[in-house]
């Protein structure tokens, strides 16, 4: 398994202290913190280290995590971050720039961009024949 899951597993489930130095150099504190907070009930807990985590060293934050989250049989499921989708069409980032649209706003309008405008005459008044 990936210490890095290890970790998190670890630090929901073993109540001994005897894994964190394994886990200490194979693993970020800020990274685990980071992946914690995503979970609603224990971003109750993050936020007391959230005062000393850069003060404290790595092992030291994870001793402090450890004591601070309640055990249970399993870790929880904890949403990740899904990879943000890159818009690779030349026309479209254009069409972006000239409007002075966000990703978030030109993905919003994009259908209907699509759908009303015939996308020849777009490239021609871009330039990109």
């Amino acid at each position: 398994m990936n210490p890095f899951y290890q970790c998190i597993k670890n630090l929901y489930t073993r109540v001994d202290y005897g894994w964190i130095d394994q886990a200490c150099d194979k693993v970020s504190c800020f990274a685990i913190a980071k992946v914690i907070s995503r979970h609603d009930e224990s971003l109750k807990y993050i936020k007391h280290l959230t005062k000393y985590i850069y003060k404290l060293t790595n092992e030291h934050s994870l001793t402090l995590l450890h004591a601070l989250i309640p055990k249970g049989y399993k870790a929880p499921w904890i949403q990740y971050a899904k990879k943000k989708e890159v818009i690779d069409n030349r026309l479209h980032i254009k069409i972006m720039k000239y409007l002075g649209y966000s990703e978030r706003e030109y993905a919003y309008v994009k259908r209907t961009i699509e759908r009303n405008f015939n996308s020849k005459l777009l490239s021609k008044k871009f330039g990109l024949n």
